[in-house]
């Protein structure tokens, strides 16, 4: 007769806008005949959909309905990583695909806009400096080049 040593029960607990099953492993560990330790588990899902990352290129987009109809989306649970250059309003567009599908937990912008910062940062001005200062903030902070390219569309455009 084999008796369990230990019950396992493991959660996952992923967020929402983790992609892949979500649900628990559940198993015994336990002594063999020989003494050996045996380790039985399953993997239990609990939810009925996945949850899945969509990466769109928006550099190609000239407004927002192209972009919007350019997403074909599934019976899963999406976070949605906006790419590439921008020349449409990237806010607008994540608000308007919030409104438009219910199973879009998440957008996150990765994009960039359409300045050319380093041909503005060769200009002898304010303009210039600014964006030679732009540039080393990006060199020395790659994380938070989100929020430096919303201060140079701010302040450039």
């Amino acid at each position: 007769m084999i008796v369990p040593l230990y019950i396992l029960e493991v959660w996952f607990l992923f967020g929402f806008d983790e992609p892949g099953n979500h649900g628990m492993v559940v198993g015994n560990i336990y002594n063999d005949e020989d003494g050996k330790y045996i380790i039985d588990y399953r993997f239990i899902k609990l939810n009925a959909s996945n949850f899945v990352t969509l990466y769109c290129d928006v550099t190609e987009f000239d407004s927002e309905d192209e972009a919007i109809n350019s997403i074909k989306l599934d019976n899963y649970f999406y976070k949605i990583v906006l790419q590439g250059v921008y020349h449409i309003d990237i806010k607008r567009l994540a608000d308007r695909l919030l409104e438009e599908y219910d199973n879009i937990i998440k957008i996150e912008n990765a994009t960039t806009p359409s300045i050319d910062i380093q041909e503005i940062s060769k200009e002898n001005s304010i303009r210039g400096t600014f964006a030679k200062l732009m540039i080393d903030e990006l060199e020395k902070h790659p994380e938070k080049s989100n929020m430096i390219y919303e201060a140079i569309e701010n302040v450039l455009k």
